[in-house]
């Protein structure tokens, strides 16, 4: 009777681990403990991101500020550590805002079809050649700079490359027996799109999105760097970098380096655990 009864839990244990991807497990624990950091930030950084000293400003990596000082003496680790936040926070807004609003257009267009599908597949086709960072900069100057303006230009620039994506799974799903299934029991279309078919696509759309995170960071902190999104003395990594820039060309590469190698690993261990997500869609179940 034991035997029966461990039986069905060793396999479950067993392919749970045959299906575990190593490299996607590790990437996400690391990308885990990245965000927990930034939430943690008051408790974990050695100073408050603000605060200036003079006396030590431009200071090389030391016992005392293991990263630096920057032109201020404001301690890097702590301004790296608290610009995470909105590092992670922006391309996480934009990346939900057009996840939804690439899903929703193209569940109801791929369902309802004719027209509307027509004319949703050709605005967004036009959304898709505008460059993001163009949309951004006209956002901002008409909202004004900061956080909010860059997220929604942002937002919108990236709703037609997650629908497009979406567009042709979306479409093999739609024809297939479950649909039809459906659709014979009485089910409502809203009913069969949003509880069996959205559901059927999501891991597609996981994959896309964090591929899409990675861009979005770069592009959101573009935008700070060039003066557009977030201000100084608020830290974020692309103002860091921004700000760092004077100091690197005089000898002090500290903050610039440090924000930059930053941005770099973050959007690498996104972009590979998008591709991993991506890669077990191809292998059979």
């Amino acid at each position: 009777m034991s035997t029966l009864a461990t039986a069905p839990h060793e396999w479950s244990v067993g392919t749970l681990l045959r299906r575990l991807d190593p490299v996607l497990t590790v990437v996400t624990v690391v990308l885990v403990a990245l965000v927990v950091v930034a939430i943690c930030a008051p408790f974990l950084a050695p100073y408050p991101p603000e605060q200036i000293d003079l006396l030590d400003a431009n200071q090389a990596p030391s016992a005392a500020h293991l990263l630096g000082t920057d032109s201020l003496g404001r301690d890097i680790l702590s301004r790296l550590i608290y610009g995470a936040r909105l590092t992670f926070l922006g391309p996480t807004l934009i990346i939900l805002l057009a996840t939804i609003a690439g899903v929703s257009l193209t569940i109801s267009s791929v369902w309802i079809g004719g027209t509307y599908d027509r004319i949703v597949s050709r605005a967004l086709d036009i959304l898709f050649a505008i460059p993001g960072i163009l949309v951004a900069v006209i956002a901002v100057a008409i909202i004004g700079p900061g956080l909010i303006a860059p997220v929604i230009a942002l937002s919108l620039a990236y709703t037609p490359y997650l629908a497009r994506v979406l567009r042709s799974v979306a479409m093999r799903e739609r024809h297939l027996a479950y649909i039809e299934a459906g659709t014979l029991m009485g089910l409502s279309g809203w009913a069969i799109g949003w509880r069996h078919l959205v559901p059927n696509v999501m891991p597609m759309v996981r994959a896309q999105a964090a591929l899409a995170f990675g861009a979005a960071l770069v592009d959101l902190a573009a935008v700070s760097y060039i003066g557009l999104g977030v201000q100084s003395p608020i830290p974020e990594w692309g103002v860091m970098v921004a700000e760092g820039q004077a100091a690197l060309l005089n000898g002090y590469p500290w903050q610039a380096i440090s924000a930059g190698i930053a941005i770099v690993v973050v959007v690498l261990l996104v972009n590979v655990a998008g591709e991993r997500l991506a890669l077990r869609l191809e292998r059979p179940r």
